[in-house]
């Protein structure tokens, strides 16, 4: 029996800020490779985004299959609160659901999906969906600002009409202490400033997931067509890339960082996405995620054909409205 995705949904914020508007305030902007970011308005959280790619990705179904709701976020608006009760009101799911929330690091997005898809397995019936959405924060000064991006992506997940088949994943785990991290009580993320310590354990953890997953499957990075990383800036997911044995072309239709800025958790799931769209059948599509303290999933898909509806994403990229620093910084309520 086959399992995998069988639709999809985004929510892009239409509002961007260019690299140009921190170098005219700043004198320099240190998100490297990042072009532009999403950013959200005022009335938009993780929640109402998640709810609005959610709303895509279970266009035309019977809402009574979906059996499993795995939502993902490391901005989650409550710290001690269920959140998938909201997205169960607002798309008006059944409340006899099995739900998991998965808010600890930016490699949640790729967990909720290993545990939508194991939960579906056990079941063989029904239908899961996958609520990825961010939006990470910290101090203005902080460098790490400069990239943080928002976007949220779904996934739905099935055993019929699937469009990408799961082929399998693994999972490394290491403890590195004083990469990116959000203190207790604190809703901004903050770090050492160690960009090299942090690529190396990165590399690690990756390497780590990466190998396990090819191995069982018994093959190479060359087999595979696309290849999403997680992506912190727009330069080093191709520098990982290379350094993992990927070519830059297999990473391309993927990299969306440019484009979005660092969208958290769901920076995996939203590329994965946007390869869908571009993906033709039998070709071969390997995610591996990162989040830090540390820890790195891998997942293997195989396309079996192409979405009925295309250009979701391509469509959330082109829908945007430029702003300048002033008013970003209003939106973020660092002024009044």
């Amino acid at each position: 029996m086959v399992l995998g995705v069988v639709n999809y949904g985004v929510y892009v914020p239409k509002y961007r800020i260019k690299a140009e508007e921190y170098i005219k305030v700043w004198g320099r902007f240190s998100a490297r490779g990042v072009k532009e970011k999403a950013v959200a308005d005022l009335d938009e959280d993780v929640m109402s985004m998640g709810l609005g790619s959610a709303e895509q990705a279970i266009e035309g179904v019977d809402l009574r299959d979906i059996k499993v709701l795995s939502f993902a976020s490391t901005t989650p608006p409550y710290t001690e609160k269920l959140l998938s009760s909201f997205l169960i009101e607002g798309l008006g799911l059944n409340k006899n659901i099995f739900v998991s929330e998965h808010l600890s690091s930016t490699r949640s997005g790729t967990e909720a999906l290993i545990s939508c898809l194991s939960y579906l397995k056990s079941m063989g019936e029904g239908l899961g969906l996958v609520v990825a959405s961010d939006s990470p924060s910290t101090n203005m000064q902080n460098d790490l600002e400069h990239g943080f991006g928002s976007s949220a992506t779904s996934l739905l997940l099935g055993f019929q009409n699937v469009i990408a088949e799961f082929e399998g994943a693994s999972t490394y785990v290491s403890e590195v202490p004083g990469e990116r991290f959000k203190p207790k009580n604190s809703s901004k993320v903050e770090d050492l400033g160690l960009k090299g310590y942090c690529f190396t354990s990165f590399m690690e953890n990756v390497n780590g997931s990466l190998k396990v997953l090819l191995d069982k499957l018994g093959r190479m990075p060359s087999d595979y067509n696309h290849f999403i990383v997680q992506q912190f800036n727009g330069r080093d997911p191709l520098r990982a890339a290379l350094k993992l044995g990927f070519a830059k072309d297999q990473l391309t239709a993927g990299l969306l960082a440019p484009l979005l800025g660092d969208v958290g958790t769901c920076s995996t799931l939203i590329s994965f996405s946007k390869v869908l769209e571009e993906a033709k059948p039998e070709e071969k599509i390997l995610i591996v995620s990162y989040g830090s303290g540390a820890g790195s999933d891998a997942l293997s898909f195989k396309v079996t054909q192409e979405p009925v509806n295309k250009g979701k994403v391509s469509s959330a990229l082109n829908n945007k409205e430029y702003i300048d620093y002033l008013t970003y910084l209003k939106l973020k309520e660092a002024i009044v």
